[in-house]
């Protein structure tokens, strides 16, 4: 072991970490010590292990020992180090002790956690004693009687599962049992639990600020998505400046509950959480729930209830953000000050220097580490059912895009040649939690049933390309006596399936007279490139076909020129 005999003073984000004693040593793994368990039996209170970038198959116990866990971020703040030194609990030595860190010998503030992505957690089986039996708590970590700095971690994918001899599982991410906890400045996503699926806090008091608590899934039937908080602990309970989003829940609070105690909420954003009952935000009537945005609104000062319109980088707060200095205006939450531009907020923060709610305002925000979540949901198929002919149907089906970064379309057309179906979207991008319609017209002229599918093509690769949503359309009435006549047509009109094209393309277009026609393809420059048709058509629908290998990758207009000189124009692009 290299012994670092100096007075061991860092500071980091406006937090002082220094020894408890006048010398402390800094323990190097693999460097010293093979492994982060072996480091610690090794440790003192008041040292530091230092831990190298890999990944650490490990179920780690802090021993009762005040010491710091980090790693290279604590020297320069490169969230590289967090993403790229991987505490992993997937291969416990113990079946009872599945949880990645353990918390269990009255460790105090002075033991901190600092620097790792933590995962693959399976919990640890807890009595709580009398009639509350054994719980599988704490899928990433857990807490007894204890009371740690856990700070700068992404804690994903961990689970408290339900195992042989166990009620159920809390705290997918985190579970304090009895502690006094300081939780800020992580990101706590993707865990599961059959309660608390973010993090609990379970008769325990202390202070969760400035984490991002998102896409965290109850799996049991007790509820609650983001986070608990659960009876009364040894401190009172303070949850502020968090972002708690995209979580979901089989019962109340798909956000955050307060159940048995006075907890303080304030300055969180609470938006996009799914609950099957109860609201994003459910708390005892002695809580204190303030300057809050709350998607559905929740009764309290300065809580408000607007899109929280966040950028599309892991939920950054655009400068037009309804939560930008909208927090509470006491000047101890104000947000840090810009030394280059006093009076206003020094960057992630926002804006002047009143508190910006979530996760970027306050004292204690920090930029945290990129993670990428892309997801996108709708709220319905398109169903027509039993359409007359003769008649249009016009049906939306709303777009959510539910992932942290900025959703960008690059086009939306149907799967098949539908000339019943019309499809209009007006949007090209989505930011985080925002909404947009995608719109089809079902317009029969004969008696049909139709099976299709829209295509979204888009720029997320976490998600399926194309995103698709079913169609089915039926119609029913007398055939018209000309059945390619469309409709209430007095103008030309153009459509194309699929557009972008890969290989073929149909194109069609429906007029209301017949005559000299011609149908042309130009490029942006407006030289035409080719002629798809040229001559006498009859009036109603008509279609042409054009491959893709006729024309080079890019954009062109194709251009519908009718006998009495009508014109229709509609953009093609070729992949």
């Amino acid at each position: 072991m290299i012994n670092y005999k100096f007075k061991c003073l860092i500071l980091w984000t406006g937090i002082t970490i220094l020894s408890s004693s006048a010398f402390a040593e800094i323990i190097l793994v693999p460097q010293d010590s093979p492994t982060i368990q072996s480091a610690i039996n090794m440790a003192q209170s008041g040292d530091t292990v230092l831990v190298d970038t890999g990944i650490y198959f490990e179920n780690v116990n802090f021993n009762g020992k005040n010491i710091t866990l980090t790693n290279k971020f604590i020297l320069d703040l490169n969230s590289d180090y967090i993403l790229n030194t991987i505490i992993d609990g997937s291969n416990p030595t113990s079946a009872d002790t599945g949880s990645c860190v353990v918390f269990d010998s009255g460790e105090t503030a002075d033991a901190i956690l600092m620097g790792f992505t933590i995962k693959n957690g399976t919990g640890t089986s807890y009595d709580f004693g009398g009639p509350n039996g054994v719980w599988r708590e704490g899928g990433g970590i857990i807490l007894s009687y204890s009371s740690p700095v856990i700070k700068n971690n992404l804690i994903l994918q961990n689970e408290a599962a339900i195992v042989s001899g166990a009620n159920g599982g809390g705290g997918g991410g985190i579970s304090s049992m009895f502690g006094n906890p300081t939780i800020v400045n992580n990101v706590i996503i993707q865990n599961q639990a059959s309660y608390a699926a973010g993090l609990v806090l379970n008769w325990s008091g202390g202070t969760i600020a400035n984490n991002i608590v998102a896409f965290n899934e109850v799996t049991g039937n007790i509820g609650t998505g983001g986070i608990m908080v659960w009876f009364d602990g040894p401190e009172p309970a303070f949850v502020e400046n968090n972002t708690v989003v995209g979580n979901v829940s089989t019962q109340d609070a798909g956000g955050i509950s307060v159940t048995g105690v006075a907890a303080t909420l304030r300055n969180n954003i609470v938006w996009g959480n799914i609950q099957s009952t109860g609201g994003q935000i459910v708390a005892t009537p002695a809580s204190t729930v303030e300057y809050n945005n709350v998607q559905d609104g929740y009764p309290g000062p300065g809580n408000i209830s607007e899109n929280p319109l966040f950028a599309g980088s892991f939920f950054l707060l655009s400068q037009d953000s309804p939560c930008v200095d909208s927090g509470d205006p006491d000047v101890v939450y104000y947000d840090k000050e810009n030394p280059a531009s006093p009076g206003n907020a020094l960057f992630p923060s926002m804006g002047g220097l009143t508190n910006d709610m979530g996760v970027y305002g306050g004292q204690h925000a920090v930029e945290l580490p990129l993670i990428i979540m892309e997801k996108i949901d709708v709220d319905d198929n398109f169903v027509f059912e039993n359409v007359e002919i003769g008649t249009t149907v016009t049906q939306s089906v709303v777009i959510n895009n539910t992932g942290s970064e900025e959703l960008t379309i690059d086009s939306i057309t149907f799967a098949n040649y539908s000339p019943s179906l019309l499809i209009d979207y007006s949007f090209e991008s989505l930011l985080p939690f925002v909404s947009d319609t995608v719109s089809i017209a079902f317009s029969p002229v004969d008696t049909v049933t139709v099976y299709d599918t829209v295509l979204i093509y888009h720029q997320f690769t976490q998600v399926t390309n194309p995103f698709k949503i079913p169609v089915y359309a039926t119609a029913y009435g007398a055939t018209s006596v000309d059945q390619d006549i469309h409709p209430n047509k007095t103008e030309p009109e153009l459509n194309i399936y699929p557009n972008p094209v890969s290989e073929i393309a149909k194109i069609s277009f429906y007029m209301d007279e017949g005559g000299q026609t011609t149908l042309e393809i130009f490029d942006l420059f407006g030289r035409r490139i080719t002629i798809l048709k040229h001559g006498i058509v009859k009036p109603g629908l008509n279609i042409c076909e054009i491959r893709r290998e006729k024309l080079i990758c890019g954009t062109y207009i194709c251009r519908l020129t009718t006998a009495s000189g009508k014109v229709a124009c509609q953009r093609i692009i070729f992949n």
